[in-house]
């Protein structure tokens, strides 16, 4: 052994230098990688629009015959935004219940291919 390679050894086994060079992370180094990209602004002509189709889909008045309906019981915070927003957002002519039978319905035509493949398993 050389005198540099037990300076490295004796070096390496105190723990007290390091004998690798110090070099610069990645992240200091400024990249295109770095940069987020650009958001859109959303326009209220776009909002308007969009609050017009979650009306027509959800809060559209919905008639459920006697014959028809069910009883189901969700937690007191869920009928809570549910009576709000169906009172809020629907102008009066939307009920909690038919605001709950279409998200449910979405839900259901959302997810409905991955459901009956979890049945199947």
């Amino acid at each position: 052994m050389n005198n540099t390679e037990k300076t490295k050894v004796s070096k390496s086994n105190d723990n007290t230098q390091s004998t690798l060079p110090l070099t610069e992370t990645s992240a200091a180094i400024p990249t295109d990688n770095n940069v987020a990209p650009k958001t859109q602004r959303i326009g209220v002509r776009q909002r308007r629009t969009d609050f017009t189709e979650y009306k027509e889909t959800y809060l559209a008045p919905v008639v459920i015959n006697k014959d028809n309906r069910r009883a189901i019981n969700i937690t007191k915070e869920t009928w809570a935004l549910l009576e709000r927003y169906s009172r809020i957002l629907g102008d009066g002519t939307a009920t909690i219940g038919g605001y709950a039978d279409r998200i449910i319905a979405d839900h259901f035509a959302a997810c409905l291919d991955e459901l009956e493949a979890w049945r199947k398993l």
